[in-house]
């Protein structure tokens, strides 16, 4: 099938990402585009959007200017880890007794900016190939951090997300998401891209999300 789709994308590239959300994938959070998502936390430091639909997960954060978002999400007995600097890379732990480990580096790629059809194209094709997608920090509005999750990846109803954010004006301090229970999401090797082959995750107490909302 993802196949035939990208076939279909290769022969006719306009008509597929004119009836794409990647289109709009800019790192701009407009007003009229926040009145079809639903808010999950608001605090000083960020806010965090939702919306889901038949096909795909969107997730918004709106904060100061950042280098980085990193964002863990939970499933069954899952954790992808999505990052979206310069580059956007992914890499996924599964769970053992006490911990999650991996044996994965993060795959980097899609580092381009620009809004051109070309590029557009490729996000495209990055979603197709990897199951998600977001906007480079170079994009669009300061702080605004924009995600597009095929809801085909996720096994379960139901999946609990964290993340750690990057502050340009403090590198070297992490913004937490959930502040006080990110937990290990949070660390500074994991959201600056530089991993450890184990974490102590507990996705019980991050943000839980249900995908039938």
């Amino acid at each position: 099938m993802k196949n035939f789709i990208l076939l279909f994308l290769f022969i006719c590239p306009t008509l597929a990402i004119a009836q794409h959300p990647v289109e709009n994938l800019d790192g701009n959070i407009y007003p009229e585009e926040l009145a079809n998502y639903q808010e999950i936390v608001l605090t000083d430091k960020y806010s965090l959007y939702k919306k889901i639909d038949s096909d795909y997960i969107y997730l918004s954060i709106q904060s100061q200017k950042i280098y980085v978002a990193s964002l863990c999400i939970e499933n069954k007995d899952q954790i992808s880890i999505l990052h979206a600097s310069s580059a956007l890379g992914k890499i996924d732990y599964q769970k053992r007794d006490r911990d999650w480990a991996t044996t994965e580096d993060f795959n980097w790629g899609m580092r381009e900016g620009e809004m051109d059809e070309e590029t557009i194209q490729k996000r495209l094709y990055y979603l197709e190939e990897f199951g998600w997608v977001a906007n480079t920090m170079d994009m669009g509005e300061v702080g605004n951090t924009e995600f597009i999750l095929e809801r085909s990846l996720f096994s379960e109803p139901r999946i609990s997300i964290a993340a750690g954010l990057i502050p340009a004006s403090n590198p070297e301090f992490i913004i937490p998401i959930p502040s006080e229970t990110a937990g290990e999401c949070a660390s500074n090797s994991l959201v600056a891209g530089s991993p450890d082959e184990e974490y102590s995750f507990d996705p019980d107490s991050w943000i839980k999300i249900n995908l039938s909302n």
